[in-house]
């Protein structure tokens, strides 16, 4: 190759490459340096009552594990229970706060400027009276979550681009059923009542709860989840308790033994039984057999 001819290739390749390079940054920085992190974080056990506008910002936020009563400006209160995003803009009144008797666990992150006005502008950030949604795949998208509150909290300039790509597909994902988000949380809400009456009124039977997760179409820790987040325990606990209730109605009632009550309310070994039900009462079954004779006998002299 002559001489001139390839210091004439390197010099194209040079001036390529830094052509390259130029546009990349030209294209790059400015598109994704109109939006600004502000916040970002994941609160394992909150308990904030939140009630205001949130300006000129959006918010995602997801609730992995337990509910809150959600409502917007004076629409009428909601119950959204983990694992569910909803996400909050310029303009309505937001409140919620937990519901009664539990915690959640939640993740956000808070950002501005006017790639935020525009992802609200073009819909990306629905803006409907229902503004939740059940991601389609919880755990990558807890996973994808995780990944940007850490890149926020570092604020490393190079991860910029990023963030940005990461937050608007999670936007993508969160309001991928928006429609559908309402109706859903009901019928969740159905089927875990409803298997709590069952249990409340026949906790001598035995329960799969494995078996009722399928039912449910639910894998057995997402149906553990929802359970606790709208009952305050979890299905085996809710499950002793009732049985030990049922044995205590039993034993001061009627004059079967220990033994029999503890398998009627199926319990396989009378000690199980003993040991779960003074954890839970405080008192063996036998005492509180014998002490409820006594005040029963005081009480008829």
């Amino acid at each position: 190759m002559p001489a001139n001819l390839a210091g004439d290739l390197h010099l194209f390749q040079i001036e390529e490459e830094s052509d390259l390079s130029y546009f990349d940054a030209v294209l790059s920085i400015p598109y994704y340096a109109d939006l600004h992190f502000i916040s970002a974080g994941e609160i394992f056990d909150c308990t904030a009552q939140i009630d205001k506008t949130f300006g000129p910002t959006i918010a995602l936020n997801l609730i992995w594990q337990g509910g809150i009563h959600f409502a917007m400006d004076d629409a009428r209160r909601e119950e959204l229970v983990g694992p569910m995003a909803f996400w909050t803009w310029d303009g309505p009144r937001f409140r919620y706060s937990k519901m009664t008797g539990t915690r959640w666990h939640q993740l956000w992150v808070h950002a501005g400027g006017p790639r935020a006005d525009l992802m609200v502008e073009k819909g990306l950030v629905p803006v409907k009276a229902t503004p939740w949604g059940v991601p389609p795949n919880p755990e990558a998208f807890l996973e994808s979550f995780r990944r940007l509150v850490d890149l926020v909290q570092e604020g490393r300039t190079d991860d910029q681009a990023e963030r940005v790509q990461i937050f608007e597909q999670l936007f993508r994902e969160a309001g991928h059923d928006t429609k559908n988000g309402s109706s859903q949380n009901k019928s969740q809400r159905q089927q875990i009542e409803s298997l709590a009456t069952r249990i409340k009124s026949e906790p001598f039977r035995n329960y799969d709860f494995e078996k009722e997760s399928k039912r449910m179409g639910y894998s057995y820790p997402h149906m553990r989840r929802l359970f606790k987040a709208l009952i305050g325990r979890p299905p085996q606990a809710y499950l002793l308790d009732c049985r030990i209730r049922w044995a205590a109605g039993q034993l001061t009632a009627g004059s079967e033994s220990v033994k029999s009550v503890g398998f009627s309310a199926g319990f396989a070994a009378t000690s199980s039984f003993a040991r779960q039900f003074r954890r839970r009462t405080g008192v063996p079954p036998g005492t509180l057999r014998t002490t409820e004779k006594h005040t029963n006998q005081k009480r008829e002299s």
